[in-house]
């Protein structure tokens, strides 16, 4: 989960970080996706663009933890998928957020 308006995670998804990276390696997985997300507050078009630095905020935080640029991809939706579903303009923090998939 993301802070609001903010490609920065929360303290407490920071705090996953770890149980991501072993999950993966537990898996020996080279197939992750990595999907951002945005809640309905503001412009579509912004939001696309927010969950899209999102996911590569995630991203670089696990190639900085040694996992394979190639064996992840990114993907994102803005607020068009969310978790919670809002009326537009209504401030979700559980839709502020990217899905990490290992496959």
């Amino acid at each position: 989960y993301f802070q609001f308006n903010s490609k920065k995670l929360t303290k407490d998804s920071y705090d996953l970080l770890p149980a991501i990276k072993a999950a993966a390696l537990e898996r020996k997985s080279d197939d992750i996706s990595i999907i951002g997300h945005t809640d309905r507050t503001g412009e579509a078009q912004y939001n696309k663009l927010l969950s899209l630095e999102r996911a590569k905020a995630v991203y670089n935080i696990l190639v900085a933890e040694g996992f394979e640029k190639n064996s992840m991809s990114i993907s994102y939706y803005g607020e068009g998928n969310p978790l919670i579903p809002t009326a537009d303009n209504v401030a979700e923090k559980r839709n502020r957020r990217v899905e990490v998939v290992i496959r």
